[in-house]
């Protein structure tokens, strides 16, 4: 650090010695000189101290303006393009890999396009208020009556309604007259008195024994019997030979199995084999109501090497109805 203030202070020293050296001094003159020397050293020490402050807080404060800005250059010249960046991924593909994948054509179209990344439909609105009714307009003309459409399909039947109430019994009527007595099965001239030749038995009384008819004569040997067998209405086998099982397909209609294994030469048709079918004919329901007649009738369905297959059908003369019943079945070599 320079100090500015030299060239003062020297030039004051030589003043004050210039000063005294004309003047007699002694000792004491000496000592205070001596004194004024120290004084004025230490005042010149001082003053120069406090400029070369002044001085570094001026170069200070210089150094703290900043820099007036000059004027703006020239624009420089445009860099190179950068690389292009990636593709983005479509809004369709849900997976990432930039392949129309078949779960991502959302609406089946074919294409994988923006289309696909559509929502799901929103919730339908609100209603709005009805608006006022507008003024009827004049009834148009008829139009012509349409071709008729063909007819639909009739509907199911109802569920049966429920039963009612049982009515209250009526008052009895009054007694019928009585009917004449029937006849007895031995009263043969129907006069309802034991006549001596009605008692056939001559046993003394006239009573059904007296019904019974003559033996009848023995019956043939039958031969070249197959199959036989009775069978209930459940399709139950109750006895017989060689009937081996017996299906009820359905009301009426019986599917009877037939062991061949005692035929020793099979004929050329399933249906050169004679069956003989029994059956009540006539019946009664139950409670003494009207009277029925059954009939019965075969078809063979079908032959192996070993088993032949017979349908029996049963109905109801009257109506033509298919109905379950007991029979009897016999099968025959051709």
């Amino acid at each position: 650090m320079k100090l500015r203030s030299t060239p003062i202070v020297g030039c004051m020293t030589l003043a004050m010695s210039l000063f005294l050296a004309d003047l007699k001094i002694d000792c004491k003159d000496v000592a205070a000189a001596g004194l004024m020397d120290a004084m004025w050293f230490g005042a010149a020490v001082a003053v120069n101290q406090q400029a070369n402050n002044t001085a570094t807080a001026g170069a200070q404060a210089e150094q703290d303006v900043p820099p007036v800005p000059g004027p703006q250059g020239e624009q420089g010249v445009p860099g190179d393009p950068g690389t292009a960046g990636a593709d983005g991924i479509s809004c369709w593909d849900l997976n990432a890999n930039g392949i129309g994948d078949l779960e991502e054509d959302i609406n089946a179209d074919g294409q994988y396009n923006a289309l696909d990344c559509q929502g799901a439909a929103g919730a339908n609105g609100a209603d709005g208020a009805n608006g006022t009714d507008g003024v009827d307009g004049e009834d148009g003309k008829d139009g012509k009556d349409g071709v008729d459409g063909e007819d639909g399909q009739d509907g199911t039947d109802g569920t049966d309604g429920v039963d009612g109430k049982d009515g209250k019994d009526g008052v009895d009527g009054d007694n019928g007259e009585n009917g004449a007595n029937g006849l007895s099965c031995w009263d043969l001239n129907g006069n309802g008195v034991g006549d001596p030749a009605e008692d056939l038995n001559d046993d003394g009384n006239f009573d059904a024994l007296d019904c019974q008819g003559a033996d009848g004569a023995d019956g043939a040997d039958l031969t070249g019997v197959i199959a036989r067998g009775v069978i209930l209405a459940n399709a139950t086998i109750e006895s017989g030979e060689a009937i081996t099982s017996v299906t009820l397909e359905q009301p009426g209609s019986y599917l009877v199995s037939v062991s061949l294994a005692e035929v020793d030469q099979l004929p050329a048709s399933a249906n050169d084999f004679p069956v003989l079918l029994s059956i009540q004919a006539i019946y009664s329901q139950p409670g003494g109501g009207e009277i029925g007649l059954l009939v019965a009738h075969y078809e063979t369905v079908s032959m192996t090497t070993d088993t032949l297959t017979v349908r029996v059908i049963v109905r109801d003369l009257q109506s033509g109805v298919w109905v379950n019943a007991d029979f009897s079945i016999l099968v025959l070599e051709p």
